[in-house]
């Protein structure tokens, strides 16, 4: 005849959980608010998240324009460079916009990320970020004929696997479960496809580092923390 109050009680208390966890990200959002170092690094970060997702974007959809226009680029048979010595303008256009952008938003996020944390290994592994944009356009620029283009390429991916590890050692100390299950999945697919030929090593390994920054930035706009 009467409500069980138990029931009632239990009904409510992941209402009250949640009530308490919204309080409770205000509150430390009103802090970090009220100290102007805190709001700064925060708003840092978070642009150069977004950054970060459109030098991926910038690159990918370059990528994509490049092939389309070109015609006869096959995935797992054409080196990714080869785009930038297409016998179609457009299509070379397109790769080299590509890689000169992409590689320009890339040093910038991972100069900003590294103004925006304080811990040595988040510092090195966005450091080797900077250095990777840099390959990145050094790739664009100095196409397949020039002898400068196999040098900024081979570094791109050395620097490349050495920020990916030295982000996942991060995760791990820090105990960020979650990102370093990711990191880990990304990593295990570039080194599956190590297996198959070069074209598809390249060009799995370039897919693979455009995924790993994007969920690093994606993870930081969700969460709040790099």
């Amino acid at each position: 005849m009467f409500p069980d109050l138990g029931r009632l009680s239990d009904l409510y208390r992941p209402v009250k959980r949640s009530i308490d966890q919204r309080k409770r990200f205000l509150r430390d959002a009103l802090i970090d608010i009220a100290n102007p170092d805190i709001s700064a690094i925060f708003t840092r970060a978070r642009r150069a998240s977004y950054l970060g997702i459109f030098s991926v974007l910038v690159f990918s959809i370059s990528w994509i324009a490049a092939v389309i226009m070109d015609g006869t680029w096959v995935y797992g048979v054409n080196m990714v460079s080869d785009l930038g010595v297409s016998t179609v303008f457009g299509a070379r256009l397109a790769f080299t916009f590509g890689c000169v952008i992409g590689g320009l938003g890339f040093m910038a996020y991972g100069y900003q990320v590294m103004r925006s944390c304080s811990r040595s290994l988040v510092k090195l592994t966005y450091a080797l970020c900077i250095l990777c944009g840099f390959c990145l356009i050094g790739v664009g620029l100095f196409n397949e004929s020039t002898l400068l283009h196999y040098p900024f390429a081979m570094s791109l991916g050395g620097l490349a696997i050495a920020a990916i590890i030295i982000s996942l050692g991060d995760d791990l100390i820090q105990h960020k479960n979650e990102s370093a299950l990711k990191t880990i999945i990304i990593f295990g697919v570039f080194l599956l496809s190590l297996l198959g030929a070069r074209p598809f090593a390249e060009a799995t390994a370039i897919i693979a580092l455009m995924t790993w920054i994007f969920v690093k930035c994606a993870s930081f706009i969700r969460h709040n923390h790099i």
